[in-house]
């Protein structure tokens, strides 16, 4: 005859007395932390384009990109000019590095690297001239969707 073990087994008692509270503690660091985070990428984009334009660039946060679910993606828009600049993750062989690209109404370029050194030596970084034209592709294919939508 088998016997019947009482559920919840005291294995799984003491796994959810170690998990619960740590996804608690996790899940409120994240939420405290994220309008941080958020002014922390926000200053960070501004300090890259201020160094690749030459010019001072107020950013004001803009709504998220659509057809890209899963990817790393923040845009803004300048408050003067009103130009769309776009955070991507981009992933070299040195792994994922976030990317500046602007938003023109036909074409989206690639600006710089954010909080890097060498922010424009791509190369550096294991990120290549192929990849910033794929990414500058999905952005304007993502552009022109948008304006076909409206």
């Amino acid at each position: 005859m088998k016997q019947i073990l009482p559920f919840p087994s005291y294995s799984f008692r003491l796994s959810l007395l170690l998990c619960v509270p740590f996804l608690i503690i996790a899940s409120g660091v994240f939420f405290l932390t994220r309008n941080y985070t958020d002014e922390t990428l926000r200053v960070s984009v501004e300090r890259a384009l201020s160094d690749s334009l030459s010019i001072e660039i107020s950013l004001v946060p803009q709504k998220k990109l659509p057809s890209m679910a899963l990817a790393y993606t923040r845009s803004y828009r300048d408050a003067k000019t009103g130009a769309i600049y776009c955070l991507v993750s981009i992933t070299g062989r040195a792994g994922p590095f976030p990317a500046v690209f602007s938003l023109a109404p036909a074409h989206a370029s690639f600006i710089s690297l954010v909080g890097l050194q060498y922010p424009k030596d791509i190369q550096r970084y294991g990120i290549t001239e192929p990849l910033i034209h794929t990414w500058e592709q999905r952005l304007t294919a993502i552009i022109q969707q948008e304006d076909a939508n409206q």
